[in-house]
């Protein structure tokens, strides 16, 4: 960006600011604009990402309440801020601080301070003189020890210490009468200080990847409401470690008290694989079952019971065998869990790229963390399948090993069946310890006699067994599912009254569903009686059950027609073929490159965004869109494992809907532990050459005005291709990447207009009346001496001259900036009689020339 078109952009946010706030990051400002600035009124003002060394002086007289200097390259506190003490917010990340200079404590009305990503070692003293401040924020600081000197800060609100060796939280880290909100992951904490019950308003803490071996009890007595401990050597089971605080505590304690627990030894092991590689005839041969080579593929999930041997002789395994087809794919994460061992089945008569070894490979590392994981080359015996055993092992590091077998031969079988057990002995969770209570509960569950249970009933089987009536029972519970027991939903309000017992019987009626045909992938509720059967193992108030299940994963989305009828689109079943969509020339473009596409995002995609499809738009792998007359084309490509996404429309408009849609993926892949996709920018002239969008932003952050993308033939700037696909919201909020965002709650501040001298008052009073004195002496001069039309000229030139002093009097107090007063001061000529450039026919001044206005597009592009 040239100096020209920074002061343009300067001075359009000038004018397009409201409220006192004003935007000036991110334009490459070397120096503060002060100049342009005189006379604003401002309250608020971000200088955030730009290579500025320091501040004027001038900066002070705007009596500024909130400051961003995020990305600044200072190594000092200009001691401008010093004299700025109405100075509400402060935001100092990623700076090249060393030290924070004692007259901090100076700036009394100081209310929020973040120090992110600077080397401030030490924090001083007289920051404990902020007696205001509800929020620190010193993540990633260096920070060698605690920093005791909160204990001095009585309104301080949240407290953020992460990623800094403090190593200790020493005991007088107690008493904060405000303290809501304490971060302190990745501090190579060992221990915690027992006084967490001294803070009476600490509801959320972070603890994560920590050293940290046991709770103090004092967290007995807090009222925490969420705790994050994940990454600490506790005996605390992942699921568990999800849960609410509460819980948390209430599991861990109950460990300890516990004599006479015993444990439970019992886990899962899931069979995936393409269709008819051999699954099922693995469970068999493990199972000492004959093996039938003309059995039928496996429709579902088969949940089969296995004692695997003198390795793991004590361990009962329920093996779950995955039916392979495609449509069930989507169906497979309702049971991949991380407290399970999974067995990746190839075809050895089919190369690696055919068995999408690395496809389920994805899936586990995505949907289970990388659960330990066995590859399985089965029909060895009709062909040897080579593998880069050792590429595949440094790429997912939860390869135990690579087993080539026959189930049927009973090839390399007798090792298989070792590395299970040997595998299964080596899961944590088997050691997790139960009351007999607990295991009464579990061993009526899996009694048999039905295939769900009530929540209602569930609770009576807890008290039969005497089991305490506490949140023990719902954590019990989420343990049960994790282990296969159940399939239970106890976070889900509209889900959790209805638990089932047999996995199988909910997988069934599922499947039952997606094959079932449909006209256009749509499901009348009607029909569900006649899928469903018998009516004896689906009775007609399990239906909704059934299809609330679909609809929890996404599966399918329900929509009520115009004859009232509820209907049910189930977009795995949509017709392939993609429907003419219209014209895409033009468009703005975004995409999404995956290492592995599951095909259940697209599906998902489709039911998340139902309220806004356009026409009912839509096949198996796409969509069209459509917002305030912007319209967006959302399709995948399975076999390149992309994501193209098109919006046409007006400009501002198209980003709008581009955000929204980007914003729904971005949770879609949350959803999905480790997921590897890029976003990808196509050039506006030139849509085969992709920008990487982290790179562009990278960039940015580096003050690169242009660059050269891969693959293109001049230099494009970097700013222009950001703007075209970020809104202002998303491009202010990328400077700023926080853990947990906290909206100030504070009522915006009164504008504070700059201060004005005595010797300025002086100056401007002396300028007004010598002014009105030469307009005097004109007017009485002009009585003598011109004519009745000449003295109304003259009169009318003399008012338009003193309307145009009081303009630049208003400029000088700073009522106005520079670019009003080009305006107003070339209306006031344009209107001055002898400049006006001659007269037409009926005696009327020529209207001005102006640019035909281009006309409005009211309807989007085809």
């Amino acid at each position: 960006m040239s100096k020209d078109q920074r002061s343009e952009t300067v001075e359009q946010r000038i004018a397009a600011m409201e409220g006192g706030k004003l935007d000036l990051s991110d334009l490459g400002l070397t120096e503060l604009p002060v100049r342009a600035l005189t006379g604003i009124r401002l309250s608020e003002l971000r200088l955030n990402s730009n290579p500025i060394s320091d501040l004027p002086d001038a900066l002070a007289n705007f009596g500024l309440t909130s400051l961003n200097l995020d990305n600044l390259p200072l190594e000092r506190l200009p001691t401008v801020l010093r004299r700025m003490t109405s100075l509400r917010r402060l935001d100092l990340d990623w700076q090249l601080l060393k030290e924070l200079p004692e007259w901090i404590g100076d700036l009394h009305g100081l209310r929020r301070l973040s120090l992110t990503g600077n080397k401030v070692i030490r924090l001083p003293e007289s920051l404990g003189k902020l007696s205001q401040l509800e929020y620190l924020w010193v993540q990633a600081c260096g920070l060698s020890e605690f920093p005791s000197i909160v204990k001095s800060l009585p309104n301080l609100d949240t407290l953020v210490v992460s990623t800094n060796p403090i190593g200790t939280i020493p005991l007088s880290f107690a008493g904060m009468p405000k303290l809501d909100t304490f971060f302190a992951s990745n501090c190579q904490l060992t221990a915690l200080p027992d006084t967490f019950d001294t803070f009476p308003e600490l509801e959320f803490v972070n603890l994560e990847n920590n050293n940290i071996s046991a709770l103090p009890p004092s967290m007995q007595r807090s009222r925490l409401g969420k705790l994050g401990l994940m990454g600490n050597p506790l005996p605390i089971p992942p699921e568990i470690m999800k849960a609410p605080a509460n819980e948390i505590i209430a599991y861990y304690f109950t460990q300890r008290r516990q004599s006479t627990g015993v444990p439970l030894k019992e886990t899962k092991m899931i069979l995936v694989g393409q269709g008819e590689v051999g699954k099922t005839s693995l469970v068999k041969h493990l199972r000492g079952e004959r093996v039938d080579t003309h059995e039928s593929a496996t429709q579902g999930i088969r949940v089969e019971p296995w004692q695997p041997g003198a390795v793991a002789d004590d361990v009962k395994v329920r093996i779950w065998d995955f039916g392979g087809q495609e449509i069930m794919h989507a169906t497979h994460q309702f049971f991949l869990t991380e407290r399970t061992l999974y067995l990746v089945v190839l075809n050895s008569r089919e190369d690696e790229h055919r068995g999408r070894l690395e496809y389920w490979l994805k899936l586990i590392q995505n949907f289970a963390a990388g659960a330990p994981t066995l590859i399985v080359c089965n029909k060895a015996d009709q062909h040897r399948l080579d593998l880069d055993e050792r590429g595949l092992r440094q790429k997912y590091p939860f390869i135990l090993g690579v087993h080539r077998v026959s189930a049927v031969t009973g090839l390399g079988m007798d090792e298989l069946t070792s590395a299970i057990g040997a595998a299964i002995r080596d899961l944590q969770h088997l050691q997790e310890r139960f009351l007999p209570a607990e295991i009464a509960v579990k061993e009526k569950l899996e009694a048999p006699g039905g295939d769900y249970i009530s929540y209602e009933r569930y609770q009576q089987v807890c008290d039969e067994a005497g089991m305490p009536k506490d949140i023990r029972r719902k954590t019990l519970l989420r343990f049960l599912n994790d282990l296969g027991v159940v399939l239970s939903f106890v976070d889900d309000p509209q889900m959790m009254m209805t638990s089932v017992l047999r996995p199988d019987w909910v997988t069934d009626g599922v499947y039952a569903v997606l094959h079932a045909h449909m006209d256009g992938g749509v499901l009348h509720h009607a029909q569900l009686s006649e899928i469903l059967k018998p009516s004896e193992r689906y009775p007609e108030d399990k239906h909704g059950f059934i299809i609330e299940m679909m609809k929890k994963f996404e599966l399918c989305f329900q929509y009520d027609t115009a004859d009232r009828k509820t209907r049910y689109l189930i977009p795995d079943l949509l017709p392939k073929n993609e429907p003419d969509t219209g014209d895409w020339e033009g468009a703005l473009r975004f995409e999404y490159q995956y290492e592995v596409l599951p095909s259940s995002i697209i599906s998902r995609f489709i039911v998340r965004m139902q309220a806004m499809i356009s026409k009912r738009t839509y096949w198996r792998t796409g969509v069209v869109l459509e917002r305030n007359r912007n319209r967006a084309l959302v399709k995948a490509d399975l076999e390149e494992k992309r994501i193209r996404i098109a919006v046409d429309g007006n400009v501002m408009g198209r980003r709008e809907l581009l955000d929204i849609i980007r914003a729904e993926f971005e949770q879609l892949h949350s959803t999905i532990s480790q997921i590897a996709v890029k976003e990808k920018v196509p050039l506006p002239d030139a849509p085969g050459v992709l920008a990487d969008y982290q790179h562009l932003r990278t960039l940015r952050d580096m003050f690169t005005l242009n660059f050269v993308p891969e693959g293109a033939t001049r230099t494009y700037n970097v700013r222009h291709l950001l703007e075209g696909v970020d809104t202002e919201e998303r491009m202010m909020a990328s400077n700023r990447d926080k853990l947990a965002p906290l909206e100030r709650e504070d009522p915006p501040p009164q504008r504070v207009a700059p201060p004005v001298s005595v010797a300025q008052v002086w100056g401007m009073g002396g300028f007004v009346l010598l002014a009105f004195a030469v307009v005097a002496v004109i007017l009485i001069a002009g009585m003598q001496f011109a004519g009745a039309l000449g003295f109304g000229l003259l009169a009318l030139g003399i008012l338009l001259s003193v309307a145009l002093v009081l303009v630049i009097v208003l400029r000088m107090t700073g009522a106005i900036n520079e670019a009003r007063l080009e305006r107003m001061t070339g209306g006031l000529l344009e209107r001055l009689p002898l400049l006006r450039g001659g007269r037409d026919q009926t005696g009327s001044a020529p209207a001005p020339q102006q640019k035909p206005k281009r006309p409005r597009r009211t309807t989007p592009p085809a």
